[in-house]
């Protein structure tokens, strides 16, 4: 197993990375009934985050022209019992719902750099919280959780992830 050398790393913050993205419903009114699907067709075509435990984060679909949109993400989920805290790479044009928000990368990043980056802020504020408020999770250091991670445990998380997103996305990444 290959080990990386953090000797040089130094502590950041999430808003040092990262900005929130602010993104709305378009339409004047929210009917969930007729909105939303759980099934994504080509009329709900856009993935939707909310309080999702698994799938990605991803339980509904909506209308791309009804919702704002951003690619090359990160979905961070603030609320939901076992979800809270939860943290998915959205590197496909992904809107928001409730109950979660979207983090862009203020640099250019690979699909790879977004599935390594969920993981980091998922093991570094999965333990620690109940409910993650944006401004605290946005100072919230990792590069003393990044150290805590071996190289085997993190290599174990990306695959699992990988084998999720493979799934979702019909794309087939490898780690290097």
């Amino acid at each position: 197993m290959n080990k990386i050398d953090v000797t040089k790393w130094e502590a950041f913050t999430i808003e040092d990375l990262f900005d929130k993205c602010e993104l709305k419903y378009k339409k004047e009114k929210f009917n969930k009934a007729s909105d939303i699907s759980i099934t994504r067709t080509e009329e709900f075509n856009l993935p939707l985050v909310n309080a999702k435990h698994f799938n990605n984060g991803i339980m509904y679909y909506g209308r791309s022209s009804d919702f704002e949109s951003e690619s090359m993400t990160i979905d961070i989920v603030s609320d939901g019992a076992a979800s809270t805290g939860d943290v998915y790479a959205q590197p496909q044009e992904t809107g928001v719902l409730y109950n979660a928000y979207l983090i862009k990368p203020k640099f250019e990043p690979t699909e790879n750099i977004l599935l390594y980056f969920s993981t980091v802020i998922q093991t570094s504020i999965k333990e620690n919280i109940l409910k993650y408020y944006y401004l605290l999770l946005m100072r919230t250091p990792l590069i003393l959780n990044i150290w805590n991670l071996t190289w085997k445990i993190l290599c174990k998380i990306l695959k699992r992830k990988l084998k999720t997103y493979k799934r979702l996305t019909n794309k087939n990444i490898k780690l290097r």
